[in-house]
């Protein structure tokens, strides 16, 4: 039994070819969602990125986890999906379309919270001032806005 290089807990999941250093799909997943400028290639399943133990570059070729995998996907495919729906959004006129369109922009926000808002502060200041700017300039959204801020941040909108 080797010693996982993250938490330190007994752990056998080889994860580099180099040093055959340890780690956990938990303790891995964690490491590559916080140090994701690390991997140099993607093919596929397969990320090749440094090893953290040995530092070695481009040996360390690590089978990422289904769940790490599908996370990943599911983030770009809520980014793709809001860029475009944002896109849509600038060329509506009508008030009552701008408020059908931004309801459907915070339900997708929403869906996606776990992906994108929640991990990306920049993201989450961005909702909070559009928010509060529907709130304020659009009657008909005053309700949405209360309802998605509650959803979202909780409590009552500053």
């Amino acid at each position: 039994m080797s010693t996982c290089i993250i938490c330190l807990g007994d752990c056998d999941n080889s994860i580099c070819s180099a040093c055959s250093c340890c780690c956990h799909f938990q303790c891995w997943n964690k490491y590559l969602k916080k140090n994701h400028n690390n991997v140099l290639e993607q093919r596929g399943d397969i990320w090749i990125t440094t090893c953290p133990h040995c530092k070695a570059v481009g040996t360390c070729t690590v089978r990422l986890t289904r769940n790490v995998v599908k996370h990943n996907l599911q983030k770009d495919k809520y980014v793709v999906q809001i860029r475009r729906m944002l896109d849509a959004f600038k060329s509506l006129k009508d008030t009552n379309e701008r408020a059908v369109a931004a309801t459907k922009v915070f339900k997708v926000v929403v869906e996606s919270r776990r992906f994108i808002f929640d991990e990306h502060d920049a993201f989450k200041n961005t909702v909070r001032k559009k928010l509060i700017e529907l709130h304020n300039s659009n009657k008909r959204w005053r309700g949405e806005a209360r309802k998605y801020w509650k959803i979202l941040f909780g409590g009552k909108m500053e």
